[in-house]
């Protein structure tokens, strides 16, 4: 099993280094899902998903099978658990707008939603795989699904088999599922790609301001920490504005970031981007391999 993990990293281009930081807990997680006797494409039933301080009866569906690392977010990873846990029983969350980034089943943002007055669920669009096709001569053509041409920045994925929204979709269906358990809520799924430059100003514009900004596992990816902490800053900076030029706007909102350690230096790699960008991190809580991080902006004073 490890073996088989080691090349799904190496397909998902993650370093040598990297790959061999993938701990038996990763296989044994991954194991699980054959081991339950689930097929590949099933979709198996949903899961209760009880944290303290959230609601007793959250159901969640998930999408398991394929592959693991290009579609992780089909999933509840531990570090939801351990943010949820955190916002529910040490933040003040009554009444309270909050927005989550990268929400995969919408776990965070669905538990905090027993006391928030407003909760947006986000994330990209995640396309189903084509079907494999060969050409005359017997060879595997393949398909990559590229950005669009009008230069717009939204990574549409029409032509692709099936739905190309089944991120948003899990989210979506979670949220109806649940409906009946958070009737007071307003809550919303918005479509944000963290390479999608105009995306934050748009969440803002429609769904803002917020007094939470919060993720869990979403710089996994050492690739992908440059437009994760770029869409990080231009959040808060949209918020600074607001703040700065109304005096009705309110407080800065906190923004709480949640990281399970797997793979070496990615933690690293992580705080030196927020750094290169302008924000500050500092832990405010762990639990066994799991820290939560509070961003912020840096001050006048940190940046020169």
């Amino acid at each position: 099993m490890l073996g088989a993990i080691q090349r799904m990293a190496a397909r998902a281009r993650i370093p040598v280094l990297q790959r061999r930081a993938l701990t038996l807990s990763t296989a044994q997680r991954f194991w699980s899902l054959f081991d339950s006797g689930c097929r590949v494409d099933e979709v198996p039933p949903p899961i209760s998903w009880a944290v303290q301080g959230g609601p007793p009866d959250l159901k969640l569906h998930q999408v398991l099978g394929g592959d693991p690392i290009s579609a992780s977010g089909l999933e509840v990873w531990p570090a939801a658990r351990t943010l949820a846990e955190y916002l529910l029983t040490v933040e003040d969350l009554e009444g309270k707008r909050l927005l989550e980034l990268g929400s995969g089943t919408g776990a965070v943002g669905l538990a905090c939603a027993a006391k928030a007055s407003r909760v947006v669920l986000s994330d990209r669009m995640l396309p189903e795989p084509p079907p494999p096709s060969y050409s005359l001569d017997g060879s595997l053509e393949t398909f990559t699904p590229s950005e669009p041409a009008d230069g717009s920045g939204r990574f549409h994925c029409g032509g692709l088999r099936g739905s190309s929204r089944r991120q948003l979709a899990l989210l979506e269906q979670n949220l109806q599922f649940n409906a009946a358990t958070l009737p007071t809520v307003d809550a919303h799924v918005f479509e944000l790609d963290f390479r999608d430059t105009s995306a934050p100003s748009l969440a803002v514009q429609l769904h803002g301001p917020f007094d939470f900004i919060v993720g869990s596992d979403i710089a996994y990816n050492r690739e992908a920490h440059p437009s994760v902490v770029a869409c990080l800053a231009r959040i808060l900076r949209l918020h600074q504005q607001a703040v700065d030029s109304s005096s009705s706007c309110g407080a800065m909102p906190k923004m709480l970031i949640a990281q399970q350690g797997r793979l070496l230096g990615c933690d690293a790699s992580f705080i030196a981007h927020l750094h290169e960008v302008g924000l500050a991190a500092t832990e405010i809580h762990r639990k066994g391999d799991v820290y939560v991080l509070l961003v912020e902006l840096k001050s006048d004073a940190e940046i020169a």
